[in-house]
């Protein structure tokens, strides 16, 4: 009942609550960008016949980050295939719309204390999640939904991205399943949940100010930028803010890196993944350069 609730309100969006760290997760950050500081449009070649593409994405439905300028555009239309970090696809959002639910009998205010179940609840009601449904989200979800402004249009950046290349006819992959992004937060101890739930909570006030700080910072193709500001507004606790960048990033680098050899090789690929996974000593720009391929600004 309450999965179907939130399904039928935010059936375009919902999948994307889990999306929130895929860019600009207020709780995670990265090394230094390295030589790659500056460009969220890379060419990929110097392997295989064809060259492919990687684009850094924001989690944004801001007008000025998903009106493409012509050489993305242009770039994408060029491409054979599209690949995500997650396909939004309705099988997606049913997943994730179940998996950020508790089904055991537990619920969310006999999981925190009574003064944050009372807060988490009033802001995810005004976000637009009733009550019932926000009654029964697991913390790390709750925090993640709040991580973002509240939903105006949906057409987030990578939703466009999905919609163009099936406009296109493109084919579209998944570099990573719902199963392994909830496992990221599922196997988080419940009390760095609930640490990171109050941060949150407490930052609401400030977050439109960081959500504009930080699209500006991308709008000028900054990586360095996006570096910095990750770290400046990562979790206070420092182990979990480095337990939580080798999760969201440095070992999801390692994955997305495997599984996009294949459209590498196939070669005219766009591959769209959140711009914090590009730059560092980690990073799949550094990656892909080490492992023999020429890597060149775009855009």
């Amino acid at each position: 009942m309450t999965t179907n609730i939130l399904l039928r309100r935010n059936k375009n969006t919902f999948v994307l609550y889990l999306l929130v760290f895929l860019l600009f997760s207020l709780f995670a950050f990265s090394a230094n960008a390295g030589k790659f500081s500056k460009g969220i449009l890379w060419k990929i070649d110097g392997k295989y016949k064809k060259p492919s593409y990687l684009l850094g994405t924001m989690h944004s439905e801001d007008h000025r980050v998903i009106n493409f300028p012509p050489v993305i555009r242009d770039t994408f239309s060029r491409c054979d295939s599209l690949s995500l970090e997650l396909v939004p696809d309705f099988l997606n959002i049913t997943k994730t719309a179940t998996s950020v639910m508790y089904s055991d009998g537990r619920s969310l205010d006999k999981v925190v204390d009574r003064e944050t179940y009372r807060r988490s609840v009033k802001a995810l009601v005004a976000y637009g999640i009733p009550e019932m449904a926000a009654s029964l989200m697991k913390p790390w979800a709750v925090m993640l939904t709040l991580s973002m402004p509240k939903p105006k249009t949906g057409m987030y950046m990578d939703i466009k991205l999905y919609r163009m290349a099936l406009a296109e006819k493109k084919k579209v992959y998944g570099l990573e399943t719902v199963e392994e992004q909830v496992q990221i937060f599922e196997s988080m101890p419940l009390e760095k949940q609930i640490v990171l739930l109050k941060e949150t909570l407490d930052n609401l006030v400030m977050l439109p100010s960081i959500i504009e700080e930080m699209t500006l910072v991308y709008l000028q193709r900054d990586l360095q930028g996006l570096v910095l500001l990750s770290k400046k507004y990562a979790p206070k606790d420092k182990v979990l803010a480095e337990l939580l960048m080798i999760r969201l990033l440095e070992k999801r680098n390692k994955i997305m890196f495997q599984r996009m050899q294949p459209r590498l090789r196939a070669g005219n690929a766009c591959i769209a993944v959140g711009a914090l996974h590009l730059p560092g000593k980690t990073g799949l720009l550094q990656t892909l350069e080490h492992a023999g391929f020429k890597v060149s600004s775009v855009y």
